[in-house]
């Protein structure tokens, strides 16, 4: 059966999602009458009963979620990070909740959110996630939400990314710049956005360079030990003269294979990632990157969220959800060695 939402609510009442929301948080501008028929109608309906025992946000909890994935030694620390600069400042403490990559764990975060009634939600959707439904009982309830590093069509909510399709284009542009001519590109899930974006404007470099584009142009891996195998079969089977490679873990994983084909030979072969920078500086060959930071994407998350939970407090945030794009740059790899 489908949980109650603060919609059902106020359908049923026939007032507005608004005069639900406010009743429920004891609102001045609600009456004390109308206040507990619609708690009494809450209760009836089953209605977050965690969340209505904890006070129903009647004062701030000075908490935030985040949901992520699962922490790893790549990109979500710096995240973290970032995030916890800006909260500390506002007097708030994080709750670091991973989706473990689920969607059924997922929304078990999110039932903890309510349950630990915090003041907004920052999250990166897991790869099952193609769509924001199961967080629109966070935005109906008041708790605002700001999606950040993987962005869904047609968000209702504020996203905070980096320019997907504009930082394909530009590494794989970079690629033909230096000469490069036999290219392919090894991407994260196909079910992701970022993929798709990244895939586009790799597509639109390729053809505005009459590059052929072939199925065998592009890898595609869910994990570590997938791009492991995935870019080992590629540069066997193609012997490519430059690769694009999507994330650190993906720099990480064809580290030793890159090497094994190549061998101490750079000039055969151009590499260029995605990354926060810190991985290209120590991997054994010459690899230029597309630099996000993921400190500062922190920063523009947890920014944004905090402006959410200060508009919701006084009762004004009417603003339509805003996507905001990090800034890129590419850095050309420092390596001494061959033409790179």
């Amino acid at each position: 059966m489908k949980r109650a939402t603060i919609k059902d609510i106020a359908l049923l009442m026939k007032v507005s999602v608004s005069t639900v929301s406010r009743g429920l948080r004891d609102h001045p501008d609600i009456s004390s009458e109308l206040c507990a028929q619609i708690k009494a109608k809450a209760k009836e309906l089953n209605y977050h009963p965690n969340h209505l025992a904890s006070g129903l946000r009647k004062r701030q909890s000075k908490f935030i979620a985040l949901i992520i994935p699962e922490i790893t030694m790549f990109f979500f620390p710096s995240v973290i990070n970032g995030i916890e600069e800006v909260a500390r400042k506002q007097g708030y403490q994080l709750l670091v909740l991973q989706s473990n990559d689920s969607l059924e764990n997922e929304k078990l975060n999110i039932q903890a959110c309510f349950d630990h009634s915090v003041d907004g939600v920052l999250i990166s959707l897991s790869n099952q996630s193609l769509n924001a439904d199961h967080l629109l009982d966070l935005k109906e309830s008041g708790i605002p939400v700001v999606l950040f590093d993987k962005s869904i069509e047609n968000s209702p909510f504020d996203e905070v990314l980096i320019d997907d399709e504009l930082a394909g284009y530009q590494a794989t542009h970079r690629l033909i710049e230096k000469g490069c001519r036999k290219i392919i590109a090894v991407l994260g899930s196909q079910s992701l956005t970022m993929t798709k974006l990244r895939g586009r404007g790799i597509r639109r470099a390729l053809e505005e360079s009459k590059i052929p584009i072939t199925e065998q142009t592009f890898g595609f891996a869910e994990s570590f030990e997938k791009g492991r195998e995935v870019i080992a079969k590629m540069l066997v089977e193609q012997r490519p003269d430059g690769i694009y490679l999507m994330s650190d873990e993906l720099i990480a994983a064809s580290s030793t294979i890159i090497q094994k084909v190549y061998g101490n030979d750079h000039s055969q072969c151009h590499i260029i990632g995605m990354s926060d920078g810190q991985l290209p500086k120590i991997v054994p060959y010459p690899i230029s990157y597309v630099h996000h930071s993921g400190f500062e994407l922190g920063q523009l998350a947890a920014n944004r969220l905090m402006k959410r939970i200060f508009l919701v407090n006084d009762e004004i945030d009417q603003e339509a959800p805003q996507r905001i794009l990090l800034p890129t740059a590419i850095i050309d790899s420092q390596f001494a060695i061959g033409n790179l």
